[in-house]
């Protein structure tokens, strides 16, 4: 039988958190996901949080350094997606460049850097 902390040093357990959480899935979806993927383990939210402590995975990071999303934002400016929202913006983030910021600092910074970009957007709606 399979120690109960087995999961502790299993790296694709690990990723697989960091992916899901990455992807902004709400923690009833990342449950369901490793309910799929890891059967073994007995699973709840409560559960989950405790591994998700464990391996130091968040859903927002309030330490990123202010340069990182600065580039990742200025980056996404100059490409196709210029004319998404800054929701949308933080989700591009997340999943593309692997910055998790509060939705204000993205907001925050893309009124910085593209202030004529985003009054346009505001106006759209």
């Amino acid at each position: 039988m399979a120690s109960k902390s087995e999961w502790k040093e299993d790296n694709q357990f690990k990723q697989d958190l960091k992916t899901y959480i990455s992807q902004n899935l709400k923690r009833s979806e990342v449950l369901d996901f490793m309910q799929r993927d890891f059967p073994r383990c007995h699973w709840s939210l409560v559960t989950l949080d405790r591994h998700l402590r464990h391996f130091g995975i968040h859903y927002i990071y309030y330490d990123t350094p202010l340069a990182a999303v600065s580039g990742a934002v200025q980056k996404e400016l100059e490409g196709p997606d210029r004319l998404q929202g800054y929701r949308a913006m933080n989700q591009k983030l997340r999943t593309e460049h692997n910055v998790q910021v509060p939705h204000h600092l993205v907001y925050n910074m893309i009124a910085e850097l593209d202030p004529a970009g985003l009054q346009a957007r505001s106006l759209q709606g």
